[in-house]
């Protein structure tokens, strides 16, 4: 004996696709007003809606089926024309360095006058060595914080002192 098969389906749509005066009217006589499958309506404009079968609704659920009362015509106003406000820019800056690159005779010179000594992005110094520090900003430093501006003062000469030949102790050993 064949085998009964159920009939096949068509999907629900998502949209249905209605013509109206407007989209209030579309949506609220989706039921009796033409649709437009086609996206072209005699009159008016075509609207998507929700998809709604109309054969499950009843006049009494009064959706889809009820004219709305005629809104009335626009009246015509004077024509406004839209001036726009320049919109203020801020100026664009360069990325901070993540670092300073200082001459000094030493890094503790370079790192103690580090906005006094002079620069060496060329990593090439007249006098002393070409330091990299962490970034700062000099133009937020004050006197005040002692930072990157003070120069130490000079340290006494060293003196000769006798070279001391350092000795070694043996590393004891287990036996």
């Amino acid at each position: 004996a064949p085998v009964p098969t159920e009939p096949t389906r068509e999907p629900t749509p998502l949209y249905l696709r209605v013509c109206g005066s407007d989209y209030n009217d579309a949506a609220a006589n989706f039921c009796t007003n033409p649709t437009c499958d086609t996206g072209v309506c005699e009159t008016g404009g075509c609207y998507a809606l929700p998809y709604a079968n109309c054969d499950d609704l009843t006049e009494e659920m009064g959706m889809g089926m009820v004219t709305p009362e005629p809104t009335p015509a626009p009246t015509p106003e004077p024509t406004r024309e839209l001036t726009l406000a320049p919109v203020p820019t801020e100026p664009t800056r360069e990325p901070t360095p993540l670092y300073l690159r200082v001459c000094g005779s030493d890094y503790n010179d370079a790192a103690a006058n580090f906005c006094t000594n002079p620069t060496c992005d060329t990593g090439v110094c007249e006098t002393g060595g070409c330091y990299a520090l962490p970034y700062a900003n000099c133009d937020d430093l004050t006197e005040e914080m002692g930072m990157g501006m003070v120069t130490p003062e000079p340290t006494p000469a060293p003196t000769p002192e006798p070279t001391r030949e350092l000795t070694l102790a043996p590393v004891p050993t287990e036996p």
